[in-house]
């Protein structure tokens, strides 16, 4: 996947804060049968992941450093982020430490059950 500088949020809703802007993804997960999930599922993560991409190209926007960013989350079952972790070339630069700040900002939609950790790998260039 190449992450590229997008301008506005393909899913949820645009914050900003002086010079960071995000992205948020703010409805429940529901299933099928109308009630909110568990955890969320391939198209919920994806949803927010695609929020993160925005906020995540910002970076690259930003600093313009080629790589591949290893991104753990935990997600708590508000949907916010407890935990963002990034391994790879990029920890610890810059960049990187940008792409965990968005990470922190970020939200998911929410589950009703317990915390949970995904891993997805950013790919800068």
């Amino acid at each position: 996947m190449v992450i590229l500088f997008a301008g506005a949020c393909a899913t949820g809703q645009m914050k900003e804060s002086g010079r960071a802007k995000w992205c948020e993804s703010s409805e429940p997960a529901i299933g099928d049968n109308g009630e909110t999930l568990a955890q969320l599922d391939e198209h919920a993560l994806a949803e927010g992941l695609e929020c993160l991409k925005f906020s995540v190209g910002s970076c690259w926007a930003r600093y313009n450093t080629p790589g591949i960013a290893p991104l753990v989350l935990t997600i708590a079952p508000g949907g916010e982020v407890q935990a963002a972790v990034l391994d790879g070339g990029l920890a610890g630069s810059a960049e990187g430490a940008c792409i965990v700040s968005a990470a922190r900002r970020s939200r998911f939609a929410s589950f009703s059950g317990p915390a949970m950790t995904v891993r997805y790998p950013f790919v800068m260039r």
